[in-house]
């Protein structure tokens, strides 16, 4: 489908907000799935670029898009240059999402830098499930939010999350805000207060976060599914150039592919040795 810019602006050095106007035929995603973006003149980028959906609105007869993402090639830089009412082409959404678990007590998102991306439109969906339970006086739930960047100037998007979610606890690489260190490390300091039979941990960020978070893992009973950020050509399965290493049902090597196993993954259905 065609997108129109309705907005595209920078938050932060590098990291941009765009908000894309799509026909009301648009599908409603799931957290966690992506679309596939080509901006329309031109064929130099040749191929679409995946972006995870950071947030989804109806609005009358159009549904609102938004996407974060950090400008780091051609494709993107094209794409932060992007007045508003320009053209962009949609294909979406895609892959697999985050399973929501409404009966856990406690929903713990783990957010490394980009991470963010995904993960928001996820704490708006578990929001919306917990008023709607609160209203009706319901199981009693709360959503924490670890959200981690290089420095203060890097946290983005806050505003966005604080209106959604109470509890959030920053750390940056610098100590310039919050926790001093990395949002594992803020997440291990409390992860002792956590029962794994209420939790449902949700997490993205760099392939080395991630890692070190299935470590943590490896010998506890936590609900926790990951979404991977890799590079993709087609988004449909086709090309494999975005396999990941996984494990198989008597763990042995396979292989999955991001754009349709994934993005969302079971964290110890992948292989973090490799």
């Amino acid at each position: 489908m065609t997108g129109r810019v309705m907005m595209n602006r920078e938050l932060a050095a590098g990291i941009y907000l765009i908000s894309l106007r799509l026909p009301e035929a648009f599908p409603t995603p799931a957290p966690g799935q992506f679309v596939m973006i080509k901006v329309m003149d031109g064929h130099d980028p040749l191929l679409r670029r995946p972006f995870s959906i950071h947030a989804f609105t109806r609005v009358k007869d159009y549904a609102i898009l938004e996407i974060l993402y950090k400008v780091v090639g051609r494709a993107t830089k094209l794409l932060s240059s992007l007045p508003g009412e320009a053209a962009i082409s949609i294909m979406g959404p895609l892959g697999q999402g985050f399973a929501l678990i409404p009966a856990r007590k406690n929903i713990i998102i783990i957010a490394g830098g980009m991470g963010l991306a995904p993960l928001s439109f996820l704490v708006q969906q578990y929001m919306n499930v917990i008023r709607s339970d609160a209203s009706h006086g319901g199981l009693f739930r709360r959503v924490i939010c670890y959200i981690g960047a290089a420095g203060a100037d890097f946290l983005v998007e806050l505003e966005k999350i604080e209106a959604c979610c109470e509890d959030i606890r920053v750390s940056t690489d610098d100590g310039s805000c919050g926790f001093h260190g990395n949002v594992i490390e803020l997440f291990r300091r409390d992860q002792a207060f956590y029962n794994p039979d209420d939790a449902a941990v949700y997490a993205c960020g760099p392939a080395i976060m991630l890692k070190a978070l299935a470590k943590i893992f490896a010998e506890t009973e936590f609900f926790c599914q990951v979404s991977m950020e890799e590079r993709m050509a087609c988004g449909l399965g086709a090309c494999l150039g975005c396999a990941v290493a996984g494990k198989g049902q008597e763990g042995q090597m396979t292989y999955q592919r991001v754009c349709q196993e994934g993005p969302v993954f079971n964290i110890r259905d992948l292989n973090w040795k490799e």
